[in-house]
């Protein structure tokens, strides 16, 4: 097995088909206490100030490339 830095190993969540643990070297992420219902809807509201970007137009702008 390689054990080069480059290595990732991924524990996914049966149930919720997400990730819940990485190790990366001497790097690990673990989700804990994963409590499953239903969101607020205050989680799904648009904050105060924010303005839509529209990338379809800010793309046009940029110049394209030969391939």
């Amino acid at each position: 097995m390689f054990t080069g830095k480059n290595t990732r190993n991924v524990w996914i969540d049966q149930r919720t088909h997400i990730p819940v643990k990485t190790v990366q070297g001497d790097f690990v992420t673990e989700l804990l206490n994963i409590q499953q219902g239903p969101q607020p809807a205050s989680l799904f509201v648009v904050p105060p100030g924010y303005t839509k970007m529209d990338m379809g137009n800010m793309m046009q702008g940029m110049p394209h490339q030969q391939q």
